[in-house]
């Protein structure tokens, strides 16, 4: 995980840098694009499991946020 968030924030003061392209373009910056590949990259060098493919298929869903108290906390 350490190596993909390196992949995705190395170069925050650089015009082409991933999260300038997932602020830009939304769910589709991450998903798809320079940022998809980067991500698959990554996880090849990594031994992971993700595609391109897979980023590109995949449609989040919004869900209602897990709520509990913890120790006087909400969480």
């Amino acid at each position: 995980m350490a190596m993909l968030f390196r992949a995705l924030t190395a170069s925050a003061s650089d015009p082409r840098c991933p999260l300038r392209a997932i602020a830009k373009s939304g769910d589709a910056g991450f998903y798809g694009g320079a940022v998809a590949a980067k991500i698959a990259q990554a996880m090849r060098r990594a031994g992971g499991l993700i595609t391109e493919k897979d980023l590109s298929a995949y449609r989040a869903e919004i869900r209602t946020p897990l709520r509990f108290d913890y120790r006087g906390y909400t969480v």
